[in-house]
């Protein structure tokens, strides 16, 4: 598999190559491959970023918070330009 050049080892800056599980650089770190996508932040730091913005902005994509129709006007184009499947 080719990697992109700009595809570097977090440590020491060097060139990955892929093996089958994992992305690794000349001294040996690894980069897992999940389900065909390198991981190189570990899924508990990445859930912990994301439940820390979700508090943070929880109100950000409210349409009521916002003054907008934004949420509304995607859900009406998501179920084909109405809302009248959710009604009740």
């Amino acid at each position: 598999m080719d990697l992109p050049q700009e595809l570097r080892c977090l440590d020491h800056g060097l060139p990955l190559i892929a093996d089958s599980a994992a992305l690794v650089c000349e001294s040996g770190c690894h980069v897992p491959i999940v389900r065909g996508v390198p991981r190189f932040v570990d899924s508990a730091n990445y859930a912990a970023g994301f439940g820390l913005q979700w508090n943070q902005f929880r109100k950000t994509q409210l349409d009521s918070h916002t003054g907008t129709t934004i949420s509304k006007d995607r859900l009406t184009r998501a179920l084909g330009g109405s809302l009248e499947p959710l009604s009740n």
